[in-house]
């Protein structure tokens, strides 16, 4: 899934280049430092974003003002394909994590590539199904393994989706994320770095080594 993951990011950012060399004139592009929105929950739709460069997280916030988070994703993401199409609110936020560059279309636009261009159609189906694909499995996996396990499995996630082991994610974020306690996560998070799989940075977990991870995550799946 992963692979997968990883080659239809690579295949949304060909197909935009591609597109944008066929036009007569590059289009827009969105420029965030860190803490930046580009899109607020509860906002109306206006724009389908592409992250070309950078990190967001993306997260939802509840009517008690807690905010979960939901995926980090970096270039070769897709974001607002869903609601510029059904006409709802956003019903995520989403947050720059570090500085970002992103192409912005409007509904027009999107409408336009998405009828005209079979490829790119097929693309982002292929797009929405890994998205329900690793829900359903975060799911399976939150039912199935020690509490360890899904933080290893969801720090793999987001180093995966943001093409890098340094991730800019907090442990309430975590713990909000597994639906679990804060002190439930700092105590196996301090666990990881004391075994040095992870290592805690200013406002980051590192993952040490990816291998060493996946190491841990199949002596649990054996």
């Amino acid at each position: 899934m992963e692979a997968l993951h990883n080659k239809l990011a690579l295949d949304l950012l060909k197909a935009y280049e591609v597109r944008s060399l066929s036009l007569a004139h590059q289009g827009l592009e969105v420029f965030l430092r860190a803490g930046e929105n580009v899109i607020l929950q509860g906002s109306a739709p206006k724009n389908v974003f592409i992250i070309l460069e950078g990190a967001v997280k993306i997260f939802h916030s509840t009517l008690k003002s807690s905010d979960y988070l939901i995926a980090i994703e970096g270039p070769g993401e897709i974001l607002g394909e869903v609601e510029i199409l059904t006409g709802e609110l956003y019903s995520c936020s989403v947050e720059a994590i570090e500085n970002v560059r992103m192409a912005a279309l409007t509904k027009e636009d999107y409408l336009q590539w998405l009828e005209s261009d079979h490829d790119f159609t097929l693309l982002i189906n292929k797009i929405i199904c890994d998205r329900l694909q690793k829900i359903t499995k975060r799911a399976a996996t939150h039912l199935s393994y020690p509490l360890e396990y899904s933080v290893l499995k969801l720090l793999k996630l987001l180093s995966n989706d943001s093409n890098s082991r340094v991730l800019f994610v907090s442990k309430g974020e975590i713990a909000d994320y597994l639906g679990t306690s804060f002190r439930s996560v700092s105590r196996v998070l301090s666990i990881l770095y004391e075994r040095e799989i992870l290592k805690s940075g200013n406002g980051t977990i590192e993952i040490v080594s990816i291998d060493t991870l996946n190491n841990v995550l199949s002596a649990y799946e054996e």
